[in-house]
């Protein structure tokens, strides 16, 4: 089975959006940054980092 196979039963697919990208990736950094605060509980952290 391939992701292919999956559109439209699990996955939806979109075309690239370099804007959608970049906001992506600035939320993942700043998770990563919220995941090294020591002052936010342990729990917070794990979810901030995944």
């Amino acid at each position: 089975m391939s992701l292919e196979n999956l559109v439209g039963i699990s996955l939806q697919k979109i075309n690239p959006d370099i804007s959608m990208i970049q906001r992506l990736l600035t939320a993942a950094r700043r998770n990563v940054n919220d995941a090294h605060v020591n002052e936010i509980s342990s729990e917070n952290r794990f979810d901030a980092a995944y």
